[in-house]
C-alpha cells in the first residue's frame, strides 16, 4: 500500500476553479476503499446545506473502481465550474479531492438554490455525485428600464445623458444597484452604482442618469447587478442601447417604435 501523501494536481477550468488537490486517503481509510464501480461523493458543501458567497472549496472522496487515472469535474448550476486532473497511480487506493470554485463576483452572481455536481471519468466509466445547496445574498434585480420624456422602455436610445430605473421587488437591505455599459465585445465603458432610495409599494428603485458624453455612436448592453457590503453580487437584468449623438429623437433600436413596459428586461 502507498504510503499517504499530498499531491496538487492541474486544475483545469471551464469558468472559474481557483485550486485543486487530490490527497491520499491515510492507509486505515485507504483499507476501507474496495475494489469495484468507480465513486465520487461530495462531503462538502452538504446536499440542502447553506453557504456564504465567495470562495466554495468541493471537496470529493473518489474510489477509482480499479482505473489507474480519472477526472474529476465540479459544477455549480450551468455557469460556473472546475476541474482536477487525477494522475496514474495517484489515486489507487482513494483520495479525496478538493475542487475550489468561486460565486458571488459580477460574470458568477448568487444563483440562490443551485446543483452542485461533481461527475468522475475514467477510462471505463462515468459517475456522478452532488446535490442542491443554497447561497444567500443580495435580492436580484427584477427589472430595468430607460426613462424617457415620463415614459418607460425595454430598450434604449441615447444622446449625451442616459435615464435608467433599476428594480428590485424585494426589499434589497443594504444592497445597492450597479450598472455597467458593455460594448459588444464585453468591455465595460461606463460603471456606476445607486443606492434604492425610491419605494414603490414591494418595489424599490435605483435611477441612473449615465454620462455618455464620451461614449461613441453604437450599440451596447446595459447591465445591473445588486452588490451587498461584502462587494458580492445578485443577479440582475440586461437591456440594449444604442448611443446617437447625431439623431437621439429616433428611436431605432431595430423597430419602427420603441418596445414598451408589458415585457422584462433580459435576465442576466
Amino acid at each position: 500500500m502507498r504510503p499517504s501523501f499530498r499531491l496538487i494536481a492541474p486544475a483545469v477550468l471551464a469558468a472559474i476553479g481557483l485550486t485543486a488537490a487530490v490527497v491520499h486517503l491515510a492507509p486505515a481509510e485507504a483499507e476501507a476503499q474496495t475494489a469495484g464501480e468507480p465513486s465520487v461523493t461530495v462531503i462538502s458543501p452538504a446536499a440542502e446545506s447553506t453557504n456564504p458567497l465567495g470562495d466554495v472549496p468541493v471537496k470529493m472522496t473518489v474510489d477509482l473502481g480499479g482505473a489507474t487515472s480519472g477526472r474529476v469535474d465540479v459544477s455549480l448550476g450551468y455557469y460556473i465550474s472546475g476541474a482536477a486532473d487525477i494522475p496514474e497511480g495517484s489515486c489507487d487506493a482513494g483520495c479525496e479531492i478538493t475542487v475550489t470554485l468561486h460565486i458571488g463576483d459580477w460574470d458568477h452572481p448568487r444563483l440562490g438554490s443551485v446543483l452542485l455536481t461533481a461527475k468522475l471519468t475514467t477510462a471505463d466509466a462515468t459517475t456522478y455525485g452532488g446535490g442542491t445547496v443554497y447561497f444567500p445574498g443580495p435580492v436580484p434585480i427584477s427589472e430595468m428600464r430607460h426613462v424617457r420624456d415620463g415614459q418607460l422602455y425595454e430598450d434604449a436610445v441615447v444622446d449625451a445623458i442616459g435615464n435608467f430605473r433599476v428594480s428590485a421587488s424585494n426589499d434589497p437591505g443594504d444592497a445597492v444597484a450597479e450598472v455597467r455599459l458593455r460594448d459588444l465585445a464585453g468591455t465595460a465603458l461606463v460603471t456606476e452604482s445607486a443606492a434604492f432610495t425610491v419605494t414603490r409599494g414591494v418595489w424599490h428603485d435605483a435611477v441612473f442618469s449615465l454620462d455618455l458624453t464620451a461614449v461613441p455612436n453604437g450599440f451596447y448592453e446595459l447591465h445591473s447587478r445588486t452588490r451587498g457590503t461584502d462587494g458580492l453580487y445578485g443577479e440582475g437584468r440586461r437591456l440594449d442601447v444604442r448611443v446617437n449623438h447625431t439623431n437621439p429623437a429616433i428611436f431605432d433600436t431595430g423597430t419602427d417604435a420603441p418596445r414598451s413596459a408589458p415585457g422584462r428586461s433580459a435576465a442576466t
